[in-house]
């Protein structure tokens, strides 16, 4: 998954999402205890469920392609095959990374003490 950081120090990432509650299948492996247990017992339908999903992704489900800024969310698309989400993962880099050194041209405007704006 392509991960950068922009000239302003703020790191990019993009990927493809994935399988929904993932996260719940690994508590399965928090031990023999008690809450092991239950953990796994919860989350043995998705287990069952895996298979289908891969199966629905390998019949032309789009997959999701996210964009995310220093951690956060930004940026959601449906792309139709996985080939085509890949180029699409590029794309988007591609697209970050050339604003990011478009930025570099207008550093000065950013820097400017605001005074240029009372002067109309």
């Amino acid at each position: 998954m392509p991960e950068f950081r922009d000239s302003d120090g703020v790191t990019w990432r993009v990927r493809r999402a994935q399988w929904p509650l993932l996260g719940a299948i690994d508590m399965a492996s928090w031990g023999s205890s008690t809450f092991g247990v239950v953990m796994f017992l919860l989350a043995l339908p998705l287990l069952v469920a895996w298979p289908i999903w891969l199966l629905a992704k390998l019949c032309g489900v789009p997959w999701k392609v996210v964009t995310e800024r220093d951690g956060d969310e930004v940026a959601r698309e449906k792309v139709k095959g996985w080939r085509a989400s890949g180029r699409r993962i590029q794309e988007i880099v591609a697209e970050k990374k050339a604003a990011a050194v478009g930025d570099d041209v207008g550093f000065e405007l950013r820097e400017t003490t605001g005074t240029e704006l009372g002067d109309r």
